[in-house]
């Protein structure tokens, strides 16, 4: 998949869209935009040549969204709790994907992707909101803009931006 010229309101776009959809409609829509982001994210890395673009494609080193993370994480712009999220992100769009009739959010095994997610972790368990305590579509979400807010920082120069 060749990347695309996307910008953070795009996601803003995407969050309200998610809202609006099915958990299979929102669980793809949103691992779609990340993967599609995450290949801008790698881009800015890159020199600015046409022949860079074919490395997103077929069956360059950067054409799935698995090359990407790894590819990322191994050059070290992506730390290993950000490679792990985009990991289990990436097993819930699949298993949406490919298990149309009897994925949810709240089904094995997409509750416990979900459940490892870092989001757990930005609160103390008794301190979480409700909605991210009970919510296995919010965590994905809210781990899919942790993410992107991230990359775009970087990308605006912000070089002490980290995951955490």
């Amino acid at each position: 998949m060749k990347p695309i010229d996307l910008n953070i309101e795009d996601y803003h776009n995407v969050v309200e869209a998610f809202h609006g959809e099915s958990d299979r409609a929102a669980a793809v829509f949103a691992g779609s935009f990340i993967e599609s982001y995450l290949a801008k994210y790698l881009l800015s890395h890159m020199v600015d040549d046409p022949c860079v673009q074919d490395l997103f494609d077929g069956f360059g080193p950067f054409a799935s969204y698995k090359q990407r993370v790894d590819s990322a994480y191994a050059f070290g712009f992506i730390q290993k709790e950000q490679r792990t999220d985009l990991t289990l992100i990436g097993k819930v769009r699949n298993h949406f994907a490919h298990h149309p009739l009897e994925a949810a959010f709240d089904k094995a095994p997409v509750s416990g992707w979900c459940t490892n997610l870092s989001t757990n972790k930005l609160y103390p368990l008794t301190e979480q909101p409700p909605d991210l305590k009970r919510d296995n579509r919010y965590r994905y979400l809210v781990a899919i803009g942790k993410s992107i807010v991230n990359w775009h920082n970087k990308m605006l120069g912000f070089k002490d931006s980290n995951y955490a």
